[in-house]
Protein backbone atom coordinates (compact mmCIF):
# COMPACT_ATOMS: atom_id res chain seq x y z
CA UNK A 1 0.00 0.00 0.00
CA UNK A 2 0.99 3.29 -0.87
CA UNK A 3 1.05 6.76 0.71
CA UNK A 4 -0.32 8.58 -2.27
CA UNK A 5 -3.81 10.08 -1.38
CA UNK A 6 -6.79 8.44 -2.47
CA UNK A 7 -8.67 10.87 -4.32
CA UNK A 8 -11.61 9.34 -6.21
CA UNK A 9 -14.68 7.22 -4.86
CA UNK A 10 -13.35 4.23 -5.86
CA UNK A 11 -9.56 4.61 -5.06
CA UNK A 12 -10.85 5.30 -1.24
CA UNK A 13 -13.07 1.85 -1.26
CA UNK A 14 -9.82 0.17 -2.13
CA UNK A 15 -7.97 2.07 0.19
CA UNK A 16 -10.44 1.72 2.92
CA UNK A 17 -10.46 -1.93 1.90
CA UNK A 18 -6.85 -2.74 1.89
CA UNK A 19 -6.67 -1.07 5.64
CA UNK A 20 -8.83 -4.04 6.50
CA UNK A 21 -7.11 -6.47 4.73
CA UNK A 22 -4.18 -5.63 6.59
CA UNK A 23 -5.60 -4.94 10.08
CA UNK A 24 -6.92 -8.48 9.42
CA UNK A 25 -3.53 -10.07 8.63
CA UNK A 26 -2.62 -7.87 12.09
CA UNK A 27 -5.12 -9.88 13.71
CA UNK A 28 -5.10 -13.21 12.63
CA UNK A 29 -0.96 -13.24 13.48
CA UNK A 30 -0.90 -11.25 17.12
CA UNK A 31 -4.58 -11.15 18.42
CA UNK A 32 -6.82 -8.09 19.64
CA UNK A 33 -4.90 -6.83 22.36
CA UNK A 34 -1.81 -6.58 20.65
CA UNK A 35 -3.54 -4.21 17.60
CA UNK A 36 -2.70 -0.91 17.75
CA UNK A 37 -3.27 1.75 15.37
CA UNK A 38 0.30 2.17 15.22
CA UNK A 39 1.24 -0.99 13.80
CA UNK A 40 -1.57 -0.67 12.01
CA UNK A 41 0.01 2.57 10.17
CA UNK A 42 3.57 1.12 10.30
CA UNK A 43 2.60 -2.17 8.26
CA UNK A 44 0.47 0.02 5.77
CA UNK A 45 3.09 2.76 5.40
CA UNK A 46 0.29 5.09 5.91
CA UNK A 47 -0.05 7.99 8.53
CA UNK A 48 -2.26 7.69 11.35
CA UNK A 49 -4.43 10.65 10.76
CA UNK A 50 -4.83 9.11 6.82
CA UNK A 51 -6.19 5.73 8.81
CA UNK A 52 -8.78 7.87 11.27
CA UNK A 53 -9.71 9.38 8.05
CA UNK A 54 -11.48 5.90 6.86
CA UNK A 55 -12.00 5.14 10.77
CA UNK A 56 -12.44 6.79 13.58
CA UNK A 57 -11.08 4.91 16.22
CA UNK A 58 -9.37 1.71 16.37
CA UNK A 59 -12.47 0.05 17.51
CA UNK A 60 -14.18 1.41 14.91
CA UNK A 61 -11.46 0.14 12.45
CA UNK A 62 -12.20 -3.68 14.59
CA UNK A 63 -15.95 -3.41 14.01
CA UNK A 64 -15.92 -2.98 10.57
CA UNK A 65 -13.95 -5.74 10.17
CA UNK A 66 -16.05 -8.31 11.98
CA UNK A 67 -18.90 -6.68 9.50
CA UNK A 68 -16.86 -7.65 6.67
CA UNK A 69 -15.77 -11.11 8.07
CA UNK A 70 -19.53 -12.32 9.16
CA UNK A 71 -20.46 -11.31 5.62
CA UNK A 72 -18.12 -12.91 3.61
CA UNK A 73 -18.64 -15.96 5.94
CA UNK A 74 -22.97 -15.83 5.62
CA UNK A 75 -22.12 -15.56 1.80
CA UNK A 76 -19.43 -19.03 1.90
CA UNK A 77 -21.96 -20.43 4.02
CA UNK A 78 -25.28 -20.20 1.94
CA UNK A 79 -23.28 -21.32 -0.88
CA UNK A 80 -22.11 -24.28 0.73
CA UNK A 81 -25.38 -25.13 1.87
CA UNK A 82 -26.31 -25.46 -1.86
CA UNK A 83 -24.90 -29.01 -2.25
CA UNK A 84 -26.92 -29.89 0.85
CA UNK A 85 -29.91 -31.77 -0.73
CA UNK A 86 -32.51 -32.43 0.73
CA UNK A 87 -31.81 -30.86 3.50
CA UNK A 88 -31.42 -32.55 6.44
CA UNK A 89 -32.01 -29.92 9.68
CA UNK A 90 -29.91 -31.68 12.44
CA UNK A 91 -27.21 -32.19 10.29
CA UNK A 92 -27.23 -28.00 8.96
CA UNK A 93 -27.49 -27.02 12.32
CA UNK A 94 -23.83 -29.16 12.86
CA UNK A 95 -22.53 -27.20 9.55
CA UNK A 96 -23.84 -24.00 10.89
CA UNK A 97 -21.73 -24.61 14.01
CA UNK A 98 -18.58 -26.04 12.45
CA UNK A 99 -18.35 -23.45 9.57
CA UNK A 100 -18.87 -20.15 12.21
CA UNK A 101 -16.42 -21.66 14.57
CA UNK A 102 -13.76 -22.50 12.28
CA UNK A 103 -12.79 -18.87 11.80
CA UNK A 104 -10.92 -17.83 15.46
CA UNK A 105 -11.29 -14.41 14.58
CA UNK A 106 -14.42 -14.46 13.83
CA UNK A 107 -15.65 -15.96 16.97
CA UNK A 108 -13.67 -13.69 19.04
CA UNK A 109 -14.96 -10.77 17.35
CA UNK A 110 -18.31 -11.85 17.66
CA UNK A 111 -17.85 -12.02 21.14
CA UNK A 112 -16.39 -8.54 21.55
CA UNK A 113 -18.31 -6.66 19.21
CA UNK A 114 -21.55 -5.90 21.70
CA UNK A 115 -19.76 -5.05 24.51
CA UNK A 116 -16.23 -4.25 24.08
CA UNK A 117 -16.54 -2.20 20.82
CA UNK A 118 -19.58 -0.58 19.95
CA UNK A 119 -19.60 1.36 23.05
CA UNK A 120 -16.69 3.18 21.96
CA UNK A 121 -17.89 4.09 18.30
CA UNK A 122 -19.67 6.72 17.01
CA UNK A 123 -23.40 6.33 16.38
CA UNK A 124 -23.22 5.97 12.83
CA UNK A 125 -20.82 3.51 13.09
CA UNK A 126 -22.98 1.50 15.86
CA UNK A 127 -25.82 2.04 13.02
CA UNK A 128 -24.17 0.34 10.40
CA UNK A 129 -22.96 -2.56 12.43
CA UNK A 130 -26.84 -3.18 13.86
CA UNK A 131 -28.29 -3.38 10.13
CA UNK A 132 -25.51 -4.98 9.17
CA UNK A 133 -26.30 -7.56 12.04
CA UNK A 134 -30.36 -7.85 10.73
CA UNK A 135 -29.50 -8.35 7.26
CA UNK A 136 -27.04 -11.18 8.07
CA UNK A 137 -29.80 -12.87 10.34
CA UNK A 138 -32.93 -12.50 7.70
CA UNK A 139 -30.10 -14.10 5.17
CA UNK A 140 -29.56 -16.88 7.41
CA UNK A 141 -33.28 -17.29 8.59
CA UNK A 142 -34.54 -16.89 5.17
CA UNK A 143 -32.26 -19.99 4.37
CA UNK A 144 -33.33 -22.33 7.17
CA UNK A 145 -37.21 -21.14 6.55
CA UNK A 146 -36.75 -22.02 2.61
CA UNK A 147 -35.89 -25.28 3.46
CA UNK A 148 -37.70 -26.57 6.42
CA UNK A 149 -40.83 -24.31 5.31
CA UNK A 150 -43.18 -27.15 6.18
CA UNK A 151 -41.73 -28.72 8.91
CA UNK A 152 -42.44 -25.12 10.92
CA UNK A 153 -45.51 -24.95 9.97
CA UNK A 154 -46.96 -28.00 11.34
CA UNK A 155 -44.54 -27.15 14.87
CA UNK A 156 -47.10 -26.23 17.45
CA UNK A 157 -46.67 -22.52 18.44
CA UNK A 158 -44.77 -22.65 21.71
CA UNK A 159 -42.39 -20.37 23.53
CA UNK A 160 -38.51 -21.30 23.12
CA UNK A 161 -38.73 -21.80 27.11
CA UNK A 162 -41.42 -24.15 27.52
CA UNK A 163 -40.45 -25.77 24.09
CA UNK A 164 -37.25 -26.56 24.31
CA UNK A 165 -35.56 -24.56 27.86
CA UNK A 166 -37.43 -26.31 30.18
CA UNK A 167 -36.96 -29.63 28.66
CA UNK A 168 -33.13 -29.61 27.88
CA UNK A 169 -30.64 -31.78 29.46
CA UNK A 170 -27.37 -30.25 28.14
CA UNK A 171 -27.64 -26.33 28.86
CA UNK A 172 -24.84 -24.07 30.46
CA UNK A 173 -25.23 -20.43 31.25
CA UNK A 174 -22.64 -17.90 31.44
CA UNK A 175 -22.52 -13.83 32.82
CA UNK A 176 -23.04 -11.36 30.77
CA UNK A 177 -22.06 -8.50 32.07
CA UNK A 178 -22.48 -5.78 28.81
CA UNK A 179 -25.07 -3.69 27.62
CA UNK A 180 -28.07 -5.17 26.30
CA UNK A 181 -31.36 -3.84 24.52
CA UNK A 182 -33.76 -6.03 22.39
CA UNK A 183 -35.23 -2.79 20.68
CA UNK A 184 -38.46 -4.09 21.61
CA UNK A 185 -40.34 -1.06 21.37
CA UNK A 186 -39.98 2.77 19.79
CA UNK A 187 -39.03 4.41 23.19
CA UNK A 188 -35.88 1.72 23.61
CA UNK A 189 -35.03 2.88 20.07
CA UNK A 190 -35.32 6.13 20.96
CA UNK A 191 -33.01 5.54 23.86
CA UNK A 192 -30.53 3.84 21.69
CA UNK A 193 -29.73 5.86 19.35
CA UNK A 194 -28.94 9.03 21.91
CA UNK A 195 -31.14 12.02 21.72
CA UNK A 196 -29.98 15.22 21.42
CA UNK A 197 -29.98 18.12 24.19
CA UNK A 198 -34.04 18.27 23.18
CA UNK A 199 -34.58 14.63 23.56
CA UNK A 200 -35.27 14.28 20.03
CA UNK A 201 -33.09 11.63 17.60
CA UNK A 202 -32.94 11.49 13.92
CA UNK A 203 -32.27 9.36 11.26
CA UNK A 204 -32.14 9.57 7.39
CA UNK A 205 -33.20 12.61 6.17
CA UNK A 206 -35.24 13.77 8.99
CA UNK A 207 -35.34 17.53 10.50
CA UNK A 208 -36.58 18.20 13.75
CA UNK A 209 -38.63 21.34 13.80
CA UNK A 210 -40.32 22.70 17.24
CA UNK A 211 -40.22 19.46 18.62
CA UNK A 212 -38.87 17.36 21.62
CA UNK A 213 -38.86 14.13 23.00
CA UNK A 214 -39.31 12.56 19.45
CA UNK A 215 -37.73 9.82 17.36
CA UNK A 216 -37.94 11.44 13.56
CA UNK A 217 -36.46 8.63 10.87
CA UNK A 218 -36.92 8.79 7.00
CA UNK A 219 -35.98 5.83 5.00
CA UNK A 220 -36.36 8.12 1.52
CA UNK A 221 -33.18 9.48 -0.16
CA UNK A 222 -32.17 13.44 1.60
Amino acid sequence: MTGARARSPDAKRARRQSILTTAEQILRSGGFDAFTMNSLATTTGLAKGTLYLYFGSREELVLALYIHLNDDWVDRFLLAEKAHLPPDYAALCTRFYQSFAADALLVDLAGRAASGLEPYVATPAKVTAKRAYARAARRISGMFYQNFEEAFAQAPSLSIDYAVMEKASRLAAMPYEGAWSDLGSWDAVWQEFGPDAEGNVTQGAATAIDCEGTLLRSEAPG
